[in-house]
């Protein structure tokens, strides 16, 4: 991947997890989304909905997305919920 964007800049969250974060806003940018002027948790949201459709949980899953994985809105906070511990179903 080319050099990217870092669109956190103020985030509690581990490196790993920022690097995910800002590859999947770096792609979502290439698709025509301006992300221009959002918070940082705004980016972090968008960023975590992207994966869980794309079903990536580290960096080195960009190559294995395919489009047989579908979720609804529920079941994409259960997703950012279990692999990303943002606890948002308790």
């Amino acid at each position: 991947m080319p050099q990217i964007t870092q669109y956190l800049t103020k985030s509690d969250k581990s490196k790993q997890f920022q690097k995910l974060i800002n590859e999947g806003l770096y792609i979502i940018s290439k698709f025509g989304v301006p992300l221009e002027g959002m918070t940082q948790r705004r980016l972090e949201r968008i960023a975590m909905a992207f994966l869980a459709v794309a079903n990536v949980k580290k960096t080195n899953e960009w190559g294995k997305i395919d489009n047989s994985h579908t979720l609804i809105t529920r079941e994409i906070i259960r997703y950012s919920d279990i692999h990303f511990c943002t606890f948002i179903y308790r």
